[in-house]
């Protein structure tokens, strides 16, 4: 079967009828030579990795021609025995052509649409010889054959790359990511609701102050009488397991081990705990038939805005990476999917400023598009009973930016149980 796919400028738009139907062939039918060039090999690696073996060329259209556009396809149909349209992006000139082209055919025909948030498509298929006209249902979230991409891919598609993530759904740095993780972490998260923003600025000096062994670097000195670290916040850390310190000072220093690479993480960046706190919430959460509500996720993750080029070696000719300087990169607190669809999320475990906002939203624009969801969770600084409450000015200006950007706020999350934060972040995803 060949798929005829009319390209749009939303990438999801231009793949996912193939993820859902693989087709032997793939046509791409539009004007933007270039954009379909570019995107024509990312489409491939991710069908690869996706088990869908097909060809992939594309036919120029000749802008606002009808009589053009109507002697491409009638060419394309002598090609195949069995075609499939996709209506899911294309232009009204092209649409209009295919269906003039309709009323005379004679090949097998099907016209394919499915919606990029919802994943819920439908396949017509028509043959005017005989008047018949089928339909058959498509539901991409069916757990047989979802119809999904991961974090990775969805970048990919829209020309990044992920350079890193700090968390993912499996592991990071070679450590399981586990619900023993997620407990761990949030009896940690219990201490830091308390008082946010003491619980930033104590972990942003425990990790300017620690220092790892040369000979063992899972093994930090930290030295004694370190100012501004406070007794009560150090004796909470070793009384919860969280960090062991030796009983006696060497040299002015002590050492000490943490639990875990998560929990160095979270006592030596400040903010880093809600970042994981969000994305295990939202990994761990549940849809209503009890299946995991995202299908992918991470925290930390470090987006560069262009793939490496591939260079051919002088000596050899073969193909080897050698990345471009980097002018545009950026880290997202934590970047969710469902399915199609890509959220993009800054967490901020004390104060907020604008440019936040215009981060957010400019590199969820770039990759998802009008697919993308935006929100911004914070703590304390929407909370009128903390000290670190930022005003009723400057709250309400906020709230003002954020609407206007369609960046949905998430306050006082610390205040939350895990089941309203859960709900919370689905409400994201809501159609």
């Amino acid at each position: 079967m060949t798929l005829i796919e009319f390209y749009d400028k939303v990438p999801a738009d231009n793949i996912i009828a193939a993820l859902v139907l693989r087709p032997r062939r793939i046509v791409f039918l539009g004007q933007d030579r270039t954009g379909i060039s570019e995107l024509m090999p990312r489409i491939r690696r991710i069908l690869t990795a996706h088990g869908i073996r097909t060809s992939l060329t594309m036919r120029i259209l000749q802008p606002d021609s009808l009589s053009a556009v109507l002697e491409t396809i009638e060419d394309l149909l002598t090609e195949d025995d069995e075609f499939v349209f996709d209506f899911t992006g294309g232009d009204d000139t092209a649409l209009v052509a295919l269906g003039m082209l309709f009323r005379i055919t004679d090949k097998k025909t099907g016209v394919f649409r499915m919606d990029c948030r919802t994943r819920q498509g439908m396949l017509y298929r028509l043959s005017l010889r005989d008047s018949s006209f089928t339909a058959l249902p498509f539901d991409g979230t069916d757990a047989v054959n979802p119809v999904q991409l991961s974090l990775r891919e969805n970048i990919l598609l829209y020309g990044g790359q992920i350079r890193e993530e700090m968390v993912n759904a499996n592991t990071a740095a070679g450590h399981p990511f586990t619900e023993d993780t997620f407990r761990e972490l949030n009896r940690m998260w219990k201490l830091c609701q308390s008082d946010c923003g003491f619980w930033n600025s104590q972990t942003g000096k425990l990790g300017g102050a620690i220092r790892p062994l040369p000979e063992d670097k899972s093994v930090f000195t930290l030295a004694a009488n370190m100012r501004g670290l406070d007794e009560k916040f150090l004796s909470s850390l070793v009384d919860g397991g969280f960090i062991r310190m030796e009983d006696h000072v060497k040299n002015g220093f002590w050492k000490c081990t943490f639990s875990s690479p998560y929990v160095r993480d979270c006592l030596t960046k400040a903010g880093t705990l809600l970042e994981y706190k969000t994305y295990m919430t939202a990994m761990f959460s549940m849809d209503k038939e009890n299946r995991p509500f995202f299908t992918d996720g991470g925290a930390g993750v470090v987006i560069d805005w262009a793939e490496p080029k591939q260079k051919a070696s002088a000596r050899t000719g073969a193909s080897r990476k050698t990345p471009p300087p980097v002018t545009t990169r950026n880290e997202i607190d934590t970047l969710l999917m469902r399915g199609m669809t890509p959220v993009f999320i800054s967490c901020k475990n004390g104060e907020v400023v604008t440019d936040e906002l215009y981060k957010l939203g400019t590199v969820a624009g770039r990759f998802g598009s009008r697919y993308a969801r935006r929100a911004l969770v914070a703590t304390a600084y929407f909370d009128k009973d903390d000290r670190n409450y930022a005003g009723d000015g400057t709250v309400a200006h906020l709230r003002s930016r954020a609407e206007d950007m369609h960046i949905t706020l998430i306050e006082n999350a610390h205040r939350m149980s895990d089941t309203e934060f859960a709900a919370a972040l689905q409400k994201l995803c809501a159609e």
